[in-house]
C-alpha cells in the first residue's frame, strides 16, 4: 500500500488521483467531485478545487487530524474553506469542526450520516444460524485500538465463568490482533476468523445469532458503517451507547443499548437475548425496518438537497 512506503511516494500517488479525478469531472454528465478527507492528501485539495472549475466539491469527514493534533488545525482550516460543501457523519463530529477549526466553517458543514447498500442483503438470501448447542455473536470489523473489542472479550469471559456456553466469533484483520489475541489466548470461546471478502460480510453476518458493537469515548463522533449493515442483517445488536448510536437503535427494541467499557453489560445483554423466547427475531427485523431509512440512496438525496440550497443545479 502507498501509505507504507514513506510520505514521498504518497504525495506521488495522490497527485496522480488528483489528476485522475480532474481528468474524470471533465465529463459533462458530472454533477460533483465527493473526496473521502484525509491528511496526507491535504496539500492537493486547493489544486483539486482550482482545476474542477465550477463543478462543486465536496469533501466527506469521518475525522480530522486537529482532533489529536492540534497543530493542524489552520491547515486543515483552510483545507475545508475550499470545500463547497463539507459532510460530517454525525453531529458530534460537526460540533468538534466548529469548535477546534472555526465557526466560519458552520455554513457549509451538513451532517450526513453513514448508510448502507440494502440491496446486498437482500441479494445475499437468508442463511441459518448455527447450531444451537451454543450462542455465537459476532463482531465483524477492523482490529483497530480504542474500538473496545477488549470489553466484549471480558463479557465473554464473564459468560464463561457463569457457565453460559457462547462463542464469540471475531472476523476482520488489523493492528491489533496480535494483543487481542494474545489477550484471549486462554479463551477457547473466542474465534478470530481472520478477513473475508466485501462480498461475503451480508452472509456473514447473517449466519450469528446476535451481533455486538463496541467502541470507546475517543470514538463518539463516529457514525460507524458497521452498525447499518448489523441492522440490515436482521440479527439482534447489543451496541455500546454513543450519541449516534442512540439515534438508530432504540434500547429494548431494535437492540440492547451498554455502557461504554462495560463488560458486565456486554454479558447480561447477551444473556437477555438468549433468554428471549424468540432468541431476539423480533429486534432483529425491527432494526431491519429501521435501517430502510438510511439506504446510500437517501444519502445521495439529502448531499444533492445541501449543493441545492447553495445553488448548484446538480
Amino acid at each position: 500500500m502507498p501509505w507504507r512506503r514513506g510520505f514521498m511516494p504518497r504525495q506521488v500517488w495522490n497527485y496522480r488521483i488528483a489528476v485522475q479525478t480532474v481528468s474524470a469531472a471533465r465529463n459533462p454528465s458530472t454533477r460533483f467531485c465527493y473526496l473521502r478527507y484525509a491528511r496526507q492528501f491535504v496539500p492537493w485539495i486547493r489544486y483539486l478545487k482550482r482545476r474542477l472549475g465550477r463543478v462543486p466539491l465536496v469533501i466527506e469527514v469521518n475525522s480530522f487530524g486537529a482532533q489529536q493534533y492540534g497543530i493542524v488545525a489552520s491547515i486543515e482550516a483552510r483545507a475545508f474553506a475550499l470545500a463547497d460543501v463539507v459532510v460530517c457523519v454525525s453531529e458530534t463530529l460537526r460540533e468538534e469542526i466548529c469548535t477546534k477549526l472555526g465557526a466560519r466553517l458552520a455554513d457549509k458543514v451538513v451532517v450526513i450520516p453513514n448508510g448502507v447498500d440494502l440491496d446486498r442483503f437482500e441479494r445475499s438470501g437468508k442463511n441459518e444460524r448455527p447450531s444451537l448447542e451454543n450462542v455465537n455473536i459476532g463482531y465483524v470489523g477492523t482490529l483497530k485500538a480504542d474500538y473496545g473489542i477488549e470489553t466484549i472479550i471480558q463479557g465473554m469471559s464473564l459468560l464463561n465463568e457463569a457457565g453460559i456456553k457462547a462463542i464469540l466469533h471475531i472476523v476482520g484483520e488489523g493492528p491489533q490482533r496480535r494483543r487481542l489475541e494474545q489477550l484471549a489466548q486462554t479463551m477457547s470461546y473466542i474465534k478470530f476468523r481472520g478477513a473475508v471478502s466485501f462480498d461475503r460480510i451480508p452472509e456473514i453476518l447473517q449466519t450469528f445469532d446476535m451481533l455486538v458493537y463496541s467502541t470507546t469515548a475517543r470514538n463518539l463522533f463516529q457514525s460507524p458503517i458497521k452498525i447499518y449493515e448489523y441492522m440490515a442483517a436482521s440479527r439482534p445488536i447489543i451496541a455500546m451507547r454513543t450519541p449516534a448510536i442512540e439515534q438508530l437503535i432504540q434500547d429494548g427494541v431494535s437492540g440492547i443499548l451498554v455502557p461504554l467499557g462495560s463488560a458486565a453489560a456486554v454479558a447480561e445483554a447477551v444473556q437477555r437475548i438468549s433468554s428471549l423466547p424468540d432468541r431476539g427475531d423480533i429486534m432483529g427485523k425491527t432494526a431491519r425496518q429501521v435501517v430502510e431509512k438510511h439506504s446510500w440512496t437517501a444519502r445521495i438525496a439529502l448531499l444533492l438537497d445541501a449543493l441545492r440550497r447553495r445553488g448548484y443545479s446538480v
